[in-house]
């Protein structure tokens, strides 16, 4: 599950549109420093998705695996603070920001944790996560080009975590130049794993209930085995 929850926005666009511009790197990162420009718009992306009151993405992750084919998945996800519902073939999760249920669908399984599991971890679900893990000071990042994709100008930032004990190696951001908004992550692992998380389509600031930030697991089916996993 802490494997699953790390790729999961893993954390953007599943086949890369070749750049108009030729994309020339700035710098590599190899001082252990951030990139002041790149901080300028790291900041601006976090104050737009902080804007929100409500987040919906459309999604498609990528998972490159050596050795295996590579797999695409559509999903979607909701936010709403710390409240939310991701949605995956065969897999849902759903936290009211107290408690998180994962619905594993083909496994006929639910299980149930506290929230405060995962919170100031690596895993991340969404754009939002990914911006708070930025916030706390985990990497250094620097701006590596900017060019075209199609007729959208985009911003490429790298990212090295601090922590040599991370399990990824490097993530790499492509952010819409125009509006701010993340167009991709791009996630690097250790074991020469590959994760790409593309969205689709953001919509922004919709109404949301609370049943839509948990699985009722009284309208499950019967054959559905439910494992409570809180202290």
């Amino acid at each position: 599950m802490k494997h699953l929850l790390s790729i999961l926005f893993v954390l953007a666009i599943t086949s890369i549109v070749t750049a108009q511009n030729e994309a020339i790197p700035k710098q590599l990162l190899h001082t252990e420093k951030s990139d002041p420009e790149a901080k300028v718009i790291l900041d601006k992306t976090k104050a737009l998705y902080e804007s929100f009151k409500t987040m919906e993405a459309d999604f498609t992750l990528t998972i490159e695996v050596p050795l295996e084919d590579k797999e695409v998945q559509k999903g979607k996800i909701i936010q709403a603070g710390d409240k939310y519902q991701l949605s995956l073939p065969g897999f849902k999760v759903a936290s009211n920001g107290k408690t998180v249920w994962t619905y594993m669908i083909n496994n006929k399984q639910v299980q149930i944790s506290d929230a405060e599991e995962i919170e100031d971890s690596e895993e991340f679900l969404s754009p939002t996560d990914f911006l708070k893990m930025y916030e706390r000071g985990d990497f250094f990042y620097v701006l590596m080009n900017e060019a075209y994709e199609g007729k959208t100008p985009i911003q490429q930032i790298e990212f090295k975590p601090k922590d040599n004990d991370s399990e990824y190696s490097k993530m790499r951001v492509t952010i819409n130049k125009s509006n701010s908004e993340m167009i991709r992550i791009k996630v690097f692992s250790k074991d020469s794993s590959r994760f790409t998380l593309a969205i689709d389509k953001l919509t922004s600031n919709k109404d949301y209930t609370v049943s839509d930030f948990k699985i009722d697991t009284a309208v499950l089916p019967e054959d559905v085995d439910v494992e409570d996993l809180r202290m």
